[in-house]
């Protein structure tokens, strides 16, 4: 319930801000933004769900493999939600959004906005939709919010808000082309820089690597119109990007440093290993950047138009990235997972026990509980009743709310995060980290914290409730049993010192034993 919930939140942060942006037979961008358009505005964020086909798009997500089927299918429950929220917006007369950007915005850790009515909507109607429908998503982006006659304000800050109020004359900024090159997506962002930010990019942009060497601060403060970037959704999307410059020897040296990012790409080893040599031609040919005169655009468009085809390329290759970029997020979150191990040792000169235990000796709660304060979630740890074991009624029902840093990355790790299961379990056992309700402290690991495990990840089937007191019971005689899995040659764990690492799931059983056990005597040297 928990994912589900950070899902929806997360997919409405796109989509309201993404809701507001829609239906035009309407006037244009250009006209619209008129009024709003002061001289320190470097960019505008724009969305337009005219665009936007939903069930489309996150099936178009999944077959290129950026969603596994159990998200896929969660996703597509979620949708009706949003669709009605989409839908009470437009009819409310709500159809584009337009996120004003400063470079001041960064200070107020967001930014204005400008949601166009219909002719003829009742304004009134407008802000009671429009808050309705924010309140579940992003209402710290809305905190201001004011409706005239044929617009609805919003911004973060009073401040912000009060730059809206203000109407001015952009005249220099409306770039008709502009529009006309990247106002037709579902979502973009289009960035033009002013006077300042011009002249900070030229004196301080430090020179970039190969193969984007050309491009210089002094190319992009006085060469450069501008430049966006726009997605279009639905069963064929495409990413856009067009660089518009003050003239064609500009544009020459963009098109050519794509060119040769392309090439560089095409050579890098690990291209040749994920991408068939087949497909070289079909994907490099197909992003080769066009220009026309002064202007630069690079297109997905030919490599969408073959949907089937490109999935056939892409799907496998995201597949195993996502896998390989969840390794390092694993080793991210172990790190936390330590540091809260000896945040909690600091306070309380011991380590978390394995369990909790009432009067009697009977485990209640595990050391994930215990060490929620120090993974900054005082606020759930207050929530439970530290007086009853984790499955009880109460305390049942905050399993659905496991913390990140408790949640398997991994892509086939949805059910178990969705259902509050982790696989990050201590080390437990006689002479390990982890005993009932023994505690351990640093004088305690006579072996040396820098050669004692303290937990690890298991495989997703032994993955628990992370409430539970239950963690990695080792069977010395195979103490990798718990650990293996379809294609995982390696497991990565935190170490009683704080750091984290990863070793072959093939190291040897001596080695294994040596390292979960805290004062055994052995002297470990680490496997390669």
């Amino acid at each position: 319930m928990a994912n589900k919930n950070k899902m929806t939140s997360a997919l409405f942060s796109i989509l309201v801000a993404i809701t507001c942006s829609m239906a035009f037979a309407q006037e244009p961008h250009s006209t619209v933004l008129r009024p709003f358009m002061t001289d320190d505005i470097v960019g505008v964020f724009y969305v337009n769900l005219e665009e936007l086909d939903l069930d489309a798009t996150i099936q178009a997500a999944a077959k290129l493999g950026f969603q596994e089927q159990d998200e896929f299918m969660d996703l597509t429950e979620a949708t009706p939600g949003f669709k009605v929220a989409i839908s009470r917006l437009k009819q409310a007369g709500i159809s584009r959004a337009y996120g004003l950007l400063r470079a001041s915005d960064v200070q107020s850790m967001g930014t204005s906005w400008v949601f166009p009515l219909k002719k003829g909507s009742n304004s009134e109607t407008a802000r009671s939709v429009f808050a309705g429908v924010v309140k579940s998503a992003r209402p710290e982006l809305f905190a201001e919010v004011e409706v005239t006659e044929n617009t609805v304000l919003a911004s973060a800050t009073k401040k912000q808000m009060e730059r809206l109020r203000k109407k001015h004359d952009g005249t220099s900024k409306l770039r008709k082309p502009m529009w006309d090159a990247l106002g037709n997506g579902a979502v973009g962002i289009v960035l033009f820089g002013d006077s300042d930010t011009r002249r900070v990019v030229n004196e301080l942009l430090p020179s970039l690597p190969v193969p984007f060497e050309a491009i210089t601060g002094e190319l992009l403060a006085k060469d450069l119109n501008w430049g966006g970037v726009e997605l279009t959704l639905g069963k064929t999307p495409n990413a856009k990007i067009v660089i518009d410059a003050f003239n064609e020897q500009a544009a020459k040296t963009v098109q050519s440093s794509f060119s040769n990012c392309l090439n560089f790409l095409r050579q890098l080893p690990q291209t040749k290993s994920y991408l068939p040599a087949s497909e070289f031609g079909f994907v490099f040919e197909s992003l080769n950047p066009v220009r026309d005169g002064s202007r630069v655009t690079v297109s997905t468009r030919r490599l969408s138009a073959e949907m089937d085809r490109l999935a056939g390329v892409l799907a496998p290759q995201v597949k195993l990235l996502r896998v390989e970029t969840t390794k390092t997020e694993k080793l991210n979150q172990l790190r936390q997972l330590a540091l809260a191990n000896h945040n909690f040792e600091s306070a309380f000169s011991r380590f978390p026990t394995q369990a909790t235990v009432d009067k009697n000796g009977k485990p209640m709660l595990s050391w994930r509980v215990q060490i929620l304060p120090f993974i900054g979630r005082n606020d759930l740890y207050q929530k439970f009743h530290l007086d009853e074991p984790w499955d009880s009624e109460h305390n049942r029902k905050l399993i659905a709310q496991m913390p990140e840093p408790f949640k398997d990355p991994h892509p086939l790790s949805h059910n178990n995060n969705k259902a509050g299961n982790t696989i990050y379990q201590g080390v437990a056992g006689e002479g390990m980290m982890f005993n009932g309700a023994q505690e351990i402290r640093f004088k305690d690991i006579t072996d040396g914290s820098s050669n004692t495990i303290l937990i690890v990840a298991v495989a997703r089937e032994h993955a628990v409730p992370w409430t539970k007191p239950t963690d990695w019971q080792v069977d010395s005689n195979d103490p990798t049993a718990l650990l293996r899995e379809p294609n995982r040659t390696e497991v990565e764990f935190a170490i009683a010192d704080g750091s984290t690492r990863r070793i072959s799931i093939s190291t040897e059983s001596k080695t294994w034993n040596q390292l979960i056990q805290k004062a055994d005597g052995s002297a470990v040297e680490w496997p390669k």
